[in-house]
This record gives structure tokens, C-alpha cells and sequence, in this order.
């Protein structure tokens, strides 16, 4: 027991988001609850849980979603060379990007929200990518990239203009 008058009351609940809690319909000590025979699908369930996207009955579509869309954008900003600090700067303003506004059939898409945020976040630091501009006078990693993709003109363009009007360097 703790002292009302000199100790603050115990918390009962959890303070993180992959806190683990105990219910009383889990099954017994000993038995899986997922059926898998496997050890490295049994741990794979317990990264999921652990990281807040599925519950053991229900995933959280909006967090894997986000999980995803940073894992693309991972994956875009080490391909573009990003300095940490500009990856850091880059993520935290894509993070805020409400994506589905954004997106358009047949055109912007999460990869190239994820390049233009790097090319306006690069800016800063001297490595100049404009879609207006030249192939030979932007930073050659962008141009490569976008050529991999196979974007048209039109929708590069369209989506610098929506992302730069979005973000706050």
C-alpha cells in the first residue's frame, strides 16, 4: 500500500504506446494464441504487437499505413544520400504530409511526395533539384531517380508545387 498524504497515487495504467497488457480470456501459459509452429512467425506477431500495429486480434490500418509510407520514404532519402540531419528534417515534414490529399490516379504517388520533400529539403544545403529546370543543371541523384520511375514532367511539376506549398522549412 502507499501513503495517500506523503506518495502520489500508483499508476495503473500504461504510459507508452507498445506498453503489453494482460487479458482474462488469454489463453493458458504455455500455448500460442496465434497457432503457428514456427518461431520466426511467433516473433514476427510479437514485433507487430510490440510495435502498436496489431493487437492480436485487429490491426491498426492507419499505423501501418504510416509505418509503410516511412518505410518508402527510408528507403527514397538513402538512395538520394541524405545527410541525417536533412533526413530527419525531411521525415518529420513528409510525416505531417497528409498523403491522400496529395495523391492523384496515375500520378503523384507516396515515392514521389518522398523525392520532392528530399529535393526541397536539400535546397537548403546547396543541392539544387527543380523540375523546371534542366537534366545537367539539377543534382544528378534526382534526375536518376526520376528517370527509374518513369514520372511524366506534368506530374513532377504538379506535385513539387503541392508539396512546397505544404511543408514549413
Amino acid at each position: 500500500m502507499y501513503d495517500e498524504e506523503n506518495q502520489p497515487e500508483p499508476s495503473i495504467e500504461a504510459d507508452t504506446e507498445n506498453a503489453t497488457k494482460f487479458h482474462g480470456y488469454d489463453a493458458s501459459p504455455g500455448s500460442r494464441l496465434d497457432d503457428t509452429e514456427s518461431l520466426s512467425e511467433y516473433y514476427r506477431r510479437l514485433a507487430n504487437i510490440n510495435a502498436g500495429i496489431w493487437t492480436g486480434e485487429w490491426a491498426d490500418k492507419e499505423a501501418l499505413r504510416r509505418s509503410d509510407n516511412l518505410a518508402i520514404f527510408d528507403a527514397i532519402s538513402g538512395q538520394l544520400e541524405l545527410t541525417s540531419y536533412q533526413k530527419r528534417i525531411a521525415r518529420t515534414q513528409f510525416d505531417e504530409l497528409n498523403l491522400r490529399e496529395l495523391s492523384s490516379p496515375n500520378g503523384i504517388d507516396t515515392p514521389l511526395v518522398a523525392i520532392i520533400i528530399s529535393a526541397i529539403v536539400c535546397r537548403q544545403d546547396g543541392r539544387i533539384y527543380h523540375p523546371n529546370r534542366s537534366d545537367n543543371s539539377n543534382d544528378e541523384l534526382f534526375t536518376n531517380l526520376l528517370t527509374e520511375f518513369d514520372y511524366r514532367d506534368s506530374v513532377v511539376r504538379s506535385c513539387y508545387d503541392k508539396v512546397l506549398n505544404r511543408v514549413s522549412l
